[in-house]
């Protein structure tokens, strides 16, 4: 009895583990990972044959980061190079590859070879020399000096130069500038004496060049004639104003004088007043300069010698800032448009940090003429005269500039019209006319179509067409001619309406005398199986149909996706297609099971059509391939094999 007991329980107990092992294989038969594009599949994992598979790479960014490797190296002469690897992955069979190319690092250039993965010189030379060999005490002595390669073609740039004297302990250090030159000035005591310099760059060091100078003496005046003169300040901004003053005698009495005022390269001229004083401004615009000389000729007849032989000179030093400069205000005045032969004024205001430019020159350039204007109290004024030909000339005083166009005429009116107000393919109709004479006009016309047209045409003898394609609603237009005087801006708007005809479809209304507009092209819209996956809830594919009238071009395709609540989840516009068209779009965050509206508009040339909303319904599905089907076909299975048994 027992042991019947014993069999019977056996043979349910194996009844169970048959069911449970159909079970078992009727899950694992059904793919874990269903696919059907790479997308739908985990990172590493590639879509082959319907199965999400590992694989080596999907991107080439799976594959390693990209990198430099090795050191830098000479590629040749020139070029130093550094090796860096790329990669690729394989979209056949999902393998990565390599690429290793040289990238250039730094080119050598002044006269600098590549030598070990670095850039260097075979050999740096130095020339110097003074430009005066023979300089007055209390005067700057000059030294200048290049640094070059090889040979004298080849400059070095920002090499180090050192320069050394007999008459001070200390080493003074400076760089050479693009053009490999270098300058320095000392201030040495009277007598011969001899600088000494060298040249480093890029570990290299050039041989000892030494120049002389002699330093004398100097006279301030010959003759009985003297000349005493001040600057104020002796220090300056570049872009500053200093103020020389001083005072011309002859044997000791008062004189008429020249004034020779040399600063760099550039001479200032004034003449004696009053007890034979003088005073100038001027602006300091040369950051190299160090020294004004000043140079008295005198003028006055009816004393005992000829004043031609009367000269006296004075050199005055300067130091001027390299890194500061002078804050300049300069406003500047002048009509737009004047007719050819007028007289106008141009005037302005002129101030150095805040301070009213004085006795200063301005120079005005205009239609080819260069004017010297003085500034007087921080302002200045000149009368100019138009050229006769047509044409707009650039007007300049100092730092600024302006336009003045000379023209016949002094202004055009732009008038614009439609040739139809319906919408459709239309005609922009602009004309253009002179205003004091009604004469008409020809030139280049600019024109603005609402927000997104902006473009220009010909005017011929007033008048030019614009075609433009109109939808309904209203459009602002609006037009200038650009290379006449800047004619009163005109601006229209323009109500395009379209209206129902008798059967109710929507159609454009066009004139009285034609006749309605085509209807509009109708189309449907149709949703595919939309899979929600668990593991990628936030990036689901959403297959729309749209389908109409085959070969049916549509202009544009808007679309749009709502929960049925009404909340939007996306939209896109703007979309080209031929019907019929089918398209896919990566929704995000779609909920299994969930219903959902898709819904379209479209437009082509014969009209547009909407949907009213009528959208096309869909529900999210899950992707999960064991369902309860399959639970009740192994349950069944296993009690066949219970009763078997």
């Amino acid at each position: 009895m027992v042991s019947k007991r014993l069999a019977e329980a056996s043979r349910i107990v194996a009844a169970i583990f048959f069911a449970t092992l159909v079970i078992t294989v009727l899950v694992s038969s059904v793919p874990a990972s269903a696919c059907s594009i790479d997308e739908e599949c985990p990172s590493l994992q590639a879509c082959i044959n319907g199965t999400c598979t590992a694989v080596e790479c999907r991107t080439k960014w799976d594959c390693g980061a990209e990198d430099y490797v090795g050191e830098d190296y000479c590629f040749d002469d020139e070029t130093i190079a550094r090796d860096y690897k790329t990669y690729t992955c394989n979209s056949v069979n999902h393998t990565c590859n390599y690429t290793i190319v040289p990238k250039t690092q730094e080119t050598c250039w002044g006269g600098r070879t590549c030598d070990d993965g670095e850039c260097t010189f075979e050999s740096l030379h130095i020339k110097m020399w003074a430009d005066e060999e023979d300089v007055p005490f209390n005067d700057f002595v000059r030294i200048r000096g290049r640094v070059f390669a090889e040979d004298e073609d080849v400059p070095v740039h920002l090499a180090t130069v050192k320069v050394s004297s007999d008459f001070d302990a200390h080493m003074w250090e400076t760089k050479t500038n693009e053009d490999g030159e270098f300058s320095l000035a000392f201030m040495p005591p009277v007598g011969v004496h001899e600088f000494e310099a060298y040249a480093q760059a890029e570990g290299v060091t050039s041989s000892d060049k030494t120049v002389e100078v002699n330093v004398y003496e100097e006279m301030a005046a010959t003759g009985g004639m003297d000349i005493i003169a001040s600057v104020t300040p002796r220090s300056v901004k570049l872009g500053g104003i200093i103020e020389v003053s001083g005072k011309v005698t002859y044997q000791n009495y008062p004189i008429d004088a020249e004034i020779e005022m040399t600063l760099g390269n550039t001479v200032y001229t004034t003449t004696t007043g009053t007890f034979g004083s003088f005073s100038k401004q001027i602006v300091v615009r040369d950051s190299n300069v160090s020294r004004l000389r000043i140079d008295a000729y005198a003028t006055t007849s009816g004393i005992d010698v000829n004043p031609q032989q009367l000269h006296a000179w004075q050199n005055i030093t300067l130091a001027v800032s390299k890194s500061q400069k002078a804050i300049e205000s300069l406003t500047l005045t002048a009509p737009e448009s004047v007719k050819p032969g007028d007289t106008f004024e141009a005037y302005g205001t002129w101030t150095l940090d805040g301070e009213k430019v004085n006795g200063v020159d301005l120079v005005m350039n205009f239609a080819g003429e260069t004017l010297i204007v003085p500034a007087d109290g921080g302002s200045f004024s000149q009368l100019l005269t138009a050229p006769n030909g047509e044409g707009c000339f650039e007007l300049s005083a100092g730092s600024e500039s302006r336009n003045v166009c000379v023209r016949a005429h002094d202004s055009i009116t732009v008038d614009i019209a439609l040739e139809e107000e319906t919408a459709g393919r239309n005609n922009v109709l602009i004309t253009a006319r002179y205003n004091d004479d009604g004469s008409n006009v020809s030139g280049t016309l600019i024109y603005d179509i609402g927000a997104s047209i902006h473009a220009r045409t010909k005017i011929t003898n007033g008048l030019a067409f614009v075609e433009h394609e109109f939808t309904e609603g209203e459009h602002t237009i609006s037009a200038y001619v650009s290379d006449g005087p800047r004619g009163k801006y005109h601006q229209e708007v323009f109500v395009i309406t379209a209206a129902e005809d008798e059967t109710g479809s929507h159609s454009t209304t066009a004139n009285a005398n034609q006749s309605t507009g085509k209807n509009a092209t109708p189309i449907t819209v149709s949703v595919g199986d939309v899979i929600v996956k668990k593991s990628e809830a936030n990036s689901t594919r959403v297959p729309i149909l749209i389908s109409g009238p085959a070969g049916t071009k549509l202009t544009s395709l808007n679309v749009s996706l709502n929960d049925g609540a009404g909340m939007l989840i996306m939209s896109e516009e703007g979309l080209k297609a031929t019907l019929p068209a089918t398209f896919n779009f990566t929704v995000s965050g779609l909920e299994a099971g969930k219903t959902y509206n898709f819904c379209a508009s479209a437009a082509n040339s014969t009209g547009k059509a909407v949907l009213n909303y009528e959208c096309a319904k869909f529900q999210a599905k899950s992707s999960a391939k064991f369902t309860l089907t399959h639970v009740l076909i192994g349950v069944g299975i296993a009690v066949v094999l219970l009763l078997l048994l």
